[in-house]
């Protein structure tokens, strides 16, 4: 894991950071006079990036629709009507169905679908977020409560 005392070692001769915030997304990003750095640290997915300023020719405010809220309607949905469709056929299976004989109060179904209709909206509403583009590489995003980062990387493309 890349901590801020590391991050001095990848840093070249007169560049000094200037400028640090943390994320949900990256544990670190750094700026310098000379370049952008996201760091992210964990045990199965570790990444150091490191833009120039001259790499970024546009960035983005975008609303983002995760895809994976969208995954876990469908989900929700398809186990709906799998349940349904199994207690109907098998007898001894039929207490998983929920229609009737609500277990803990809960109608089984009817409680994947309340959740499955939770997750597409929650999918369909999505999130604020900013894209940075860079020229050869996949698009960066971070959260829009970094504000200030987007500026700081504006004043230092434009100057």
């Amino acid at each position: 894991m890349i901590f801020h005392q590391d991050i001095h070692r990848f840093l070249i001769e007169n560049e000094e950071i200037q400028k640090e915030w943390a994320s949900k997304e990256y544990d670190g990003i750094y700026a310098t006079q000379y370049r952008v750095m996201f760091v992210k640290g964990g045990t199965f997915n570790k990444k150091f990036i490191e833009v120039s300023y001259n790499h970024i020719p546009s960035i983005e405010f975008s609303k983002i629709r995760p895809k994976e809220r969208l995954i876990g309607a469908i989900i929700c949905f398809v186990l709906s009507i799998f349940t349904l469709y199994i207690s109907n056929f098998f007898y001894p299976l039929s207490f998983y169905r929920g229609f009737g004989r609500p277990i803990y109060g809960i109608e089984i179904p009817a409680f994947l679908i309340l959740l499955g209709i939770g997750l597409l909206i929650w999918f369909i509403i999505g999130v604020n977020k900013y894209i940075i583009y860079i020229n050869g590489r996949k698009p960066i995003t971070v959260s829009k409560e970094l504000n200030e980062l987007i500026i700081f990387v504006r004043e230092k493309i434009n100057s």
